[in-house]
């Protein structure tokens, strides 16, 4: 088996590449809107209802694709992250984490702690 790896360069270039892409995807979908409101303009009524229906859907599709797309930049980021880190970087950062259980360490967190709830 042969092993496979991807400089930082070549995720770097992935990542420009995705966001390109997205950006003339974004680019399309606005002539779509303006053909689709262009058209909409045009029917009253139940038509002119349909024509804003299937906007909005396309719409929302944008944005599940735009959050997926966001997860996956930043999954690529934190390769590229710790593609450069050493052991020992990666042991000092896991030094910092204060594990204790039912406790996240944020400042809400703490106040719930001790917010006399338990006394009631």
């Amino acid at each position: 088996m042969t092993i496979q790896k991807v400089g930082d360069q070549s995720l770097k270039d992935f990542q420009d590449d995705l966001t390109t892409r997205f950006e003339g995807v974004k680019g399309q979908l606005r002539s779509l809107q303006g053909v689709i409101d262009s058209l909409e303009g045009r029917w009253k009524g139940v038509g002119a209802g349909a024509f804003d229906v299937k906007q909005n859907e396309i719409n929302q599709g944008m944005v599940r694709i735009a959050k997926l797309l966001l997860n996956f930049q930043e999954a690529i980021q934190v390769t590229r992250t710790n593609a450069t880190n050493v052991d020992s970087d990666i042991e000092q950062a896991l030094k910092g984490v204060d594990v204790t259980a039912g406790f996240s360490g944020d400042a809400g967190a703490e106040r719930a702690a001790t917010s006399g709830i338990a006394r009631l």
